[in-house]
């Protein structure tokens, strides 16, 4: 068995830059009468980046026996879907009212691009990752002075040992 956990610190961080950075991309959308060209592709860096960051620092974010091989292209694509599927469901969302149902319906397909994007995107981002299990490290044996300890004790047995057997030839014993 694989003992995995995460740093809480870091995910408790990130969880809250998560928050105030996609609250700045909603902001960067809903600011002005309309959404310009240059907002929505300005939101659509932020929320997009903001996803891929949230998912990749999660995956930092593991404490185990290993390490994590990344699949460059895959890692890519996943960030590919972030921006496309953001800036389709920040569009959808905020695109000018027709009616009362017309606006519904872009929310909810809006919705659905998000949950898209984000499901898309952190399901390629964890296909690029290889996890490399290393074994945890194996005791290297004595210590400095444990050994000393040992080496000492061994040598002053061994000398006194033959201090006896000297000592009992001479005496006859």
């Amino acid at each position: 068995m694989v003992h995995v956990s995460w740093d809480p610190g870091l995910i408790a961080f990130f969880f809250l830059i998560a928050l105030l950075v996609a609250s700045l991309a909603i902001h960067m959308s809903t600011s002005g009468n309309s959404l310009s060209r240059t907002r929505l592709l300005a939101a659509t860096a932020v929320l997009s980046m903001d996803m891929v960051i949230m998912h990749y620092v999660g995956m930092a974010a593991i404490i185990g026996h290993g390490a994590i091989v990344w699949n460059q292209g895959l890692v890519a694509l996943s960030v590919i879907i972030a921006v496309l599927a953001s800036g389709i469901g920040l569009r959808l969302v905020f695109s000018p009212p027709r009616n009362m149902r017309q606006t519904l319906l872009n929310r909810l397909a809006a919705s659905l691009m998000v949950a898209l994007a984000i499901s898309a995107m952190h399901y390629t981002g964890m296909s690029a990752a290889t996890f490399s299990h290393h074994n945890p490290p194996l005791p290297t044996g004595l210590s400095q002075v444990e050994l000393a300890v040992y080496v000492a004790g061994i040598t002053l047995v061994t000398r006194e040992g033959g201090r006896c057997h000297v000592s009992c030839e001479a005496t006859g014993s």
